[in-house]
């Protein structure tokens, strides 16, 4: 025969356990969706610059004709990061869906939030390519080239305050976090000539 000790564990236990199912619910709220989202600046925000700067890429020519070879642009256009210490920041969104929220732009002096373009809300880093892009190096007769490509990119650093909205009560819910951008302005092709290697013809090594 049980006593009665045992059934007030066991009701205490259950107890315990729908407060965690309830805790659960109320961090992965399944139901909202994106009101509204804002950027801004605070302290250790801002804009700056960086370059990155790919490997030598030789060319040879050892015909008595110039030759053109392109060189297939890869890398990414743009980097997008959203971080944040809100445990609930990301869990509203349902298991294999996306989430999108307006582009961050740079307008003025500050961060704002554009109207024609949307980027995917997602925890992490995010590259954002576009199509391979093939810029074409021509080599004289008879010349090595070598050739060093540098990439201009502008690196925004701003606060997001998301306004997420439930669409079954209207009630709205608050995330706050980090988000950097990177973004290709220029590429810069240096070009310099080399001896030709002492091998047979060929137009690229």
């Amino acid at each position: 025969m049980r006593k009665w000790t045992d059934y007030l564990l066991a009701a205490l236990l259950l107890l315990g356990l729908n407060a965690c199912s309830n805790d659960d619910e109320d961090l992965v709220p399944s139901s909202y969706r994106v009101k509204d989202i804002t950027y801004f600046f605070e302290e250790g925000d801002g804009e700056s610059m960086y370059e990155v700067t790919t490997a030598h890429d030789d060319f040879y020519n050892y015909t008595d004709a110039e030759q053109s070879y392109g060189i297939l642009d890869t890398i990414p256009s743009t980097v997008i990061s959203f971080t944040s210490d809100d445990p609930a920041a990301f869990h509203w969104v349902a298991e294999g869906d996306t989430a999108w929220v307006s582009d961050i732009l740079f307008e003025q002096g500050q961060p704002c939030a554009g109207s024609g373009s949307v980027i995917p809300y997602i925890q992490g880093t995010t590259y954002l390519s576009r199509k391979p892009v093939s810029t074409i190096v021509t080599i004289p007769p008879k010349t090595g080239i070598t050739t060093i490509i540098t990439y201009d990119y502008r690196l925004l650093k701003a606060t997001y305050l998301l306004e997420l909205e439930d669409s079954q009560t209207g009630e709205t819910m608050e995330v706050k976090g980090k988000i950097t951008k990177s973004c290709e302005v220029s590429v810069r092709i240096k070009r310099e000539e080399i001896e030709l290697k002492d091998t047979a013809a060929k137009i690229h090594q």
